[in-house]
This record gives structure tokens, sequence and C-alpha cells, in this order.
């Protein structure tokens, strides 16, 4: 498949098009909360569904393009969704789903995570054209 999308004529809008597809995809399943939080002038939550909406696709495109597989990206995406979010660990609670993790910034840290894991996938993917 990597020959396939290095083949093509813009490889690294592809990938930013991949992203951008996942975090529509996610907004897009949220976007019933969003309307809910909105109209009841929640606005603090949204900061863990941004968090929520960018890191997945971030965390999916980067362990794709590093590992060539999806495994690595089904397994610890599970496994962070499953301590974090699901059972209310703060450090790993990336939607906020706590307050705790919420007073202590955990949704701004994997925005900012989600950043850096785009910044690797492009790189990567930079490196992929240079060979």
């Amino acid at each position: 498949m990597a020959d396939l999308v290095l083949s093509s004529n813009h490889p690294v809008k592809q990938l930013v098009a991949e992203w951008f597809g996942g975090v529509v995809v996610a907004v897009g399943v949220t976007s019933g909360l969003l309307t809910l939080f909105v109209v009841t002038d929640q606005m603090g939550v949204l900061v863990g569904i941004a968090s929520g909406a960018l890191f997945a696709p971030s965390l999916a495109v980067a362990m794709g393009i590093w590992s060539r597989s999806s495994w690595l990206f089904e397994m610890t995406y599970l496994l962070v969704w499953y301590i974090g979010p699901l059972n209310g660990a703060t450090p790993v609670d990336f939607v906020g789903t706590t307050t705790a993790s919420v007073e202590r910034g955990v949704p701004i840290v994997f925005i900012g995570l989600s950043v850096i894991l785009v910044g690797a996938a492009l790189s990567r993917r930079t490196l992929d054209l240079r060979r």
C-alpha cells in the first residue's frame, strides 16, 4: 500500500486529508453532544471533545505510518480509552470525563500531543519520499 500512496502526485497532502477526514468523522459522531453542550452553555466540556476529535486521528495516522500496520494503533487506542475515559484514570483521560482531568489540563496536553503525532506522521512521510 505504501508504494501506491507514495506514487500519488501529492502524498503529503493525502496524509493531511486522511487526518482531516478522521477529525470530521469524530466531530460528526459527537455532534449531538456538541449541540447539547453549546445549548446548555457548558463550554468547558468542549475542550475535551476537541481533544478526543484530534487525538484519535492523530494517533491513527502516526502509528499507522510508523508501524506500517493498523494493529499498533488499535491496541494502543483501546488501552488508552479503557484506562482513561472509560475508567477515569486522570493522567490518560483525554476527553475530560472526570473533573480532576479537566482541572489538571489533561485534554489540553492531549491536544498538544495530537499536534506532535501529526508532525511525526508528516516527517515520516517526508522521509519516505526521499527514499
